[in-house]
């Protein structure tokens, strides 16, 4: 965050008014001050005072601010990833840990032993169904999913193996 104005002291605090407010004292010019170690996606309240020879002038209102979004701290949960036939369906959970900003959604990473990783946006779903079609059976398939905001895509899962659906494990496929 960056702020600017002509003024000597800036305090910075959430919520309004604040409980305990960090006061800063900077040199003018230049008329303007970065504001460091700021949590993402989250508001603060900052006013700004004045100080000349004549004494500090009162204080401004304060004004709320929001920093940017950050991306998500860890990998989607329970990533799992289930053969049957020339089809797989993929499954996961939202990352427990903070997003850092709204969730537009997941991307999905899948290679084989000797293919190229290929890369999928599948926006807000939690599983998706893939089309495993071609001339031989691709060897050691694993998939991968990360969450991403509008700052970037957070850690990916580790690959997780396909698995072969086996009776008892419940409804194989869903189309979505």
């Amino acid at each position: 965050a960056v702020l600017s104005d002509d003024g000597l002291g800036v305090w910075l605090g959430e919520p309004d008014p604040p409980e305990e407010p960090i006061t800063l004292q900077v040199s003018v010019p230049p008329h303007q001050l970065r504001l460091e170690k700021l949590l993402p996606h989250t508001p603060y309240h900052i006013r700004v005072s004045c100080t000349s020879s004549q004494g500090p002038s009162p204080w401004t209102h304060w004004l709320p601010v929001e920093t940017t979004e950050g991306v998500p701290l860890g990998p989607p949960e329970n990533v799992s990833a289930m053969r049957n036939g020339s089809q797989a369906l993929v499954r996961w959970q939202e990352p427990r840990v903070p997003l850092q900003g709204t969730l537009l959604g997941y991307r999905l990473a899948y290679r084989g032993q000797d293919t190229p990783e290929v890369l999928m946006d599948i926006g807000l779903k939690r599983e998706v169904t893939l089309e495993l079609r071609g001339d031989r059976p691709v060897a050691n398939l694993t998939v991968s999913v990360a969450a991403y905001t509008s700052a970037g895509d957070g850690p990916w899962s580790l690959p997780v193996p396909l698995e072969p659906w086996r009776p008892g494990q419940g409804q194989p496929l869903h189309h979505l």
